[in-house]
């Protein structure tokens, strides 16, 4: 069966050799094997210009590993929600036995360092797509445009 989209430009967080996980783009999937072997992704890490092939194991995001089921490594970069506005920070360690992350952040406004625990699930790999300029607001702008197109009828 065919997929209804291609996952080409799908991003994702992509493990390297130093068993951190970086945000990545899916540029190319193929087959071992004549098809009957594993899946090999390429990406491309964003900043970076070479391109690397991977197993769908060593991928997290949408369709592939979830982020709850990895082990992250001091030092990881990740992203989490901080009062209302999504920040990066640095993880210190990560206990999977007991689900707890120590994240080193600094706030915006102050410049203060701090360390937060989470929950692996309340982790990111990746930046949001929602822009930070957004972030603090709920406003649906596609919904005013709309509204404002009706209105000039």
């Amino acid at each position: 069966r065919l997929a209804k989209r291609s996952i080409l430009g799908t991003r994702v967080a992509c493990m390297s050799e130093d068993g951190k996980y970086y945000p990545s783009i899916i540029c190319n999937v193929k087959q071992m094997d004549e098809g009957k072997g594993p899946t090999v992704y390429t990406v491309r890490v964003e900043g970076e210009h070479r391109r690397r092939d991977v197993r769908e194991s060593d991928l997290v995001g949408s369709g592939f590993v979830n982020v709850n089921s990895v082990k992250l490594r001091s030092g990881q970069k990740v992203y989490i929600t901080h009062n209302q506005r999504e920040i990066h920070g640095a993880v210190l360690y990560h206990r999977p036995n007991i689900d707890e992350v120590l994240i080193s952040i600094i706030h915006p406004e102050t410049g203060v360092k701090t360390d937060v625990k989470k929950r692996l699930e309340e982790i990111r790999l990746m930046e949001s797509r929602k822009s930070a300029r957004l972030a603090d607001s709920d406003t649906d702008f596609a919904k005013l445009a709309n509204m404002n197109m009706e209105k000039k009828e």
